[in-house]
Protein backbone atom coordinates (compact mmCIF):
# COMPACT_ATOMS: atom_id res chain seq x y z
CA UNK A 1 0.00 0.00 0.00
CA UNK A 2 2.85 2.40 0.84
CA UNK A 3 4.47 1.60 -2.50
CA UNK A 4 1.29 2.45 -4.40
CA UNK A 5 1.03 5.75 -2.51
CA UNK A 6 4.65 6.52 -3.27
CA UNK A 7 4.14 5.94 -6.99
CA UNK A 8 0.98 8.05 -6.96
CA UNK A 9 2.79 10.96 -5.30
CA UNK A 10 5.75 10.60 -7.66
CA UNK A 11 3.42 10.60 -10.68
CA UNK A 12 1.65 13.70 -9.40
CA UNK A 13 4.95 15.53 -8.83
CA UNK A 14 6.17 14.66 -12.33
CA UNK A 15 2.86 15.74 -13.86
CA UNK A 16 2.94 19.10 -12.06
CA UNK A 17 6.61 19.70 -12.94
CA UNK A 18 6.00 18.87 -16.60
CA UNK A 19 2.92 21.08 -16.85
CA UNK A 20 4.77 23.98 -15.20
CA UNK A 21 7.69 23.56 -17.60
CA UNK A 22 5.25 23.67 -20.53
CA UNK A 23 3.80 27.00 -19.32
CA UNK A 24 7.31 28.48 -19.29
CA UNK A 25 7.86 27.36 -22.88
CA UNK A 26 10.36 24.66 -21.92
CA UNK A 27 10.11 20.94 -21.61
CA UNK A 28 11.52 19.02 -18.71
CA UNK A 29 14.00 17.26 -21.05
CA UNK A 30 17.05 18.51 -22.91
CA UNK A 31 20.12 20.14 -21.45
CA UNK A 32 19.56 20.76 -17.74
CA UNK A 33 21.80 22.32 -15.16
CA UNK A 34 24.65 22.63 -17.65
CA UNK A 35 24.71 18.86 -18.24
CA UNK A 36 23.87 18.09 -21.84
CA UNK A 37 22.64 14.68 -23.05
CA UNK A 38 24.83 11.61 -22.74
CA UNK A 39 26.23 9.66 -25.69
CA UNK A 40 23.71 8.64 -28.30
CA UNK A 41 24.34 6.23 -31.18
CA UNK A 42 25.45 7.87 -34.44
CA UNK A 43 23.51 7.69 -37.69
CA UNK A 44 24.44 9.07 -41.06
CA UNK A 45 21.10 10.43 -42.22
CA UNK A 46 20.26 14.04 -41.45
CA UNK A 47 16.61 15.11 -41.19
CA UNK A 48 15.27 17.26 -44.01
CA UNK A 49 11.96 18.39 -42.58
CA UNK A 50 10.95 20.96 -39.96
CA UNK A 51 10.97 19.51 -36.41
CA UNK A 52 7.55 18.92 -34.88
CA UNK A 53 8.33 20.74 -31.63
CA UNK A 54 10.65 23.51 -30.54
CA UNK A 55 13.70 22.19 -28.69
CA UNK A 56 14.26 23.04 -25.06
CA UNK A 57 17.31 23.61 -22.93
CA UNK A 58 17.08 25.06 -19.44
CA UNK A 59 20.70 26.22 -19.16
CA UNK A 60 21.08 27.40 -22.75
CA UNK A 61 19.50 30.47 -24.39
CA UNK A 62 15.70 30.55 -24.67
CA UNK A 63 14.08 28.52 -27.44
CA UNK A 64 11.58 30.23 -29.70
CA UNK A 65 10.37 28.54 -32.89
CA UNK A 66 10.17 30.75 -35.97
CA UNK A 67 7.13 30.85 -38.23
CA UNK A 68 8.74 32.24 -41.37
CA UNK A 69 10.48 30.23 -44.09
CA UNK A 70 14.05 29.11 -43.31
CA UNK A 71 17.08 30.31 -45.25
CA UNK A 72 18.33 27.93 -47.93
CA UNK A 73 22.08 28.37 -47.26
CA UNK A 74 23.24 30.02 -44.02
CA UNK A 75 26.75 31.49 -43.90
CA UNK A 76 29.46 29.68 -41.91
CA UNK A 77 31.87 31.37 -39.49
CA UNK A 78 35.55 30.43 -39.49
CA UNK A 79 37.31 28.63 -36.61
CA UNK A 80 34.79 28.62 -33.76
CA UNK A 81 36.96 26.15 -31.83
CA UNK A 82 39.60 28.89 -31.59
CA UNK A 83 36.96 31.08 -29.90
CA UNK A 84 36.08 28.24 -27.51
CA UNK A 85 39.74 27.62 -26.67
CA UNK A 86 40.42 31.34 -26.15
CA UNK A 87 37.64 31.45 -23.56
CA UNK A 88 38.90 28.23 -21.96
CA UNK A 89 42.45 29.66 -21.75
CA UNK A 90 41.11 32.88 -20.19
CA UNK A 91 39.37 30.72 -17.57
CA UNK A 92 42.61 28.83 -16.84
CA UNK A 93 41.42 25.59 -18.49
CA UNK A 94 43.36 23.35 -20.85
CA UNK A 95 42.48 23.71 -24.51
CA UNK A 96 40.24 21.27 -26.35
CA UNK A 97 41.96 19.15 -28.99
CA UNK A 98 40.40 19.53 -32.44
CA UNK A 99 38.46 16.47 -33.66
CA UNK A 100 37.58 16.64 -37.39
CA UNK A 101 34.59 14.25 -37.06
CA UNK A 102 33.13 16.30 -34.19
CA UNK A 103 33.67 19.47 -36.24
CA UNK A 104 31.79 17.93 -39.18
CA UNK A 105 28.95 17.00 -36.84
CA UNK A 106 28.89 20.47 -35.26
CA UNK A 107 28.78 22.13 -38.70
CA UNK A 108 25.90 19.87 -39.80
CA UNK A 109 23.96 20.50 -36.58
CA UNK A 110 24.53 24.28 -36.67
CA UNK A 111 23.50 24.44 -40.33
CA UNK A 112 20.32 22.47 -39.63
CA UNK A 113 19.46 24.59 -36.60
CA UNK A 114 20.08 27.84 -38.55
CA UNK A 115 18.00 26.63 -41.47
CA UNK A 116 15.03 25.89 -39.22
CA UNK A 117 15.80 28.61 -36.63
CA UNK A 118 16.15 26.16 -33.76
CA UNK A 119 17.71 28.11 -30.91
CA UNK A 120 18.31 25.09 -28.66
CA UNK A 121 18.98 21.39 -29.01
CA UNK A 122 17.44 19.37 -31.84
CA UNK A 123 14.82 17.09 -30.32
CA UNK A 124 13.69 15.05 -33.32
CA UNK A 125 15.22 11.69 -34.22
CA UNK A 126 18.31 11.09 -32.09
CA UNK A 127 18.60 14.76 -31.19
CA UNK A 128 21.89 16.55 -31.73
CA UNK A 129 23.72 13.22 -31.96
CA UNK A 130 22.06 12.30 -35.27
CA UNK A 131 24.58 14.63 -36.95
CA UNK A 132 27.61 12.57 -35.91
CA UNK A 133 29.23 10.88 -38.92
CA UNK A 134 29.52 7.09 -38.95
CA UNK A 135 32.20 5.93 -36.52
CA UNK A 136 32.26 9.20 -34.54
CA UNK A 137 31.23 9.49 -30.91
CA UNK A 138 30.48 12.36 -28.56
CA UNK A 139 29.82 12.51 -24.86
CA UNK A 140 27.92 15.81 -24.83
CA UNK A 141 26.63 18.55 -27.10
CA UNK A 142 26.17 22.24 -26.44
CA UNK A 143 24.48 24.96 -28.44
CA UNK A 144 23.33 28.57 -28.48
CA UNK A 145 21.79 31.05 -30.90
CA UNK A 146 22.27 34.76 -30.39
CA UNK A 147 23.82 37.86 -32.00
CA UNK A 148 27.23 37.18 -33.59
CA UNK A 149 28.86 40.03 -31.64
CA UNK A 150 28.36 38.04 -28.43
CA UNK A 151 30.85 35.40 -29.59
CA UNK A 152 30.75 31.64 -29.22
CA UNK A 153 29.09 30.05 -26.22
CA UNK A 154 27.47 26.69 -25.55
CA UNK A 155 26.98 24.03 -22.92
CA UNK A 156 30.13 21.95 -22.33
CA UNK A 157 32.45 24.85 -23.18
CA UNK A 158 34.06 24.86 -19.75
CA UNK A 159 33.81 21.14 -18.96
CA UNK A 160 36.68 18.68 -18.59
CA UNK A 161 36.46 16.86 -21.93
CA UNK A 162 39.52 16.46 -24.16
CA UNK A 163 38.35 16.48 -27.79
CA UNK A 164 35.94 18.91 -29.41
CA UNK A 165 34.45 20.10 -32.64
CA UNK A 166 32.73 23.46 -32.91
CA UNK A 167 30.85 25.33 -35.61
CA UNK A 168 28.95 28.57 -36.01
CA UNK A 169 26.49 29.29 -38.80
CA UNK A 170 24.83 32.69 -39.31
CA UNK A 171 21.15 32.21 -40.08
CA UNK A 172 19.05 34.42 -42.33
CA UNK A 173 17.60 35.88 -39.13
CA UNK A 174 21.05 37.32 -38.32
CA UNK A 175 21.67 35.05 -35.33
CA UNK A 176 24.83 33.00 -34.86
CA UNK A 177 23.88 29.34 -34.36
CA UNK A 178 26.71 27.79 -32.32
CA UNK A 179 27.17 24.06 -31.85
CA UNK A 180 29.79 22.14 -29.88
CA UNK A 181 30.40 18.39 -29.61
CA UNK A 182 32.85 17.04 -27.03
CA UNK A 183 34.24 13.73 -25.82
Amino acid sequence: MKLIRLFAVLGLVLFVADSQAGRRGRSSGGCQGGNCPAVQPAVTNVPTSMPATAPACTSCPAVTPATTAPAPKPAAVTDPLAQVNARRAAAGLRLYVHDPALTTAARSAATYRARFRIRGHVETGLGDFQFLPAGASATAAGCAAWPPADGFAACAMYDSYTYAGAATVIGDDGLAYHHLFVR
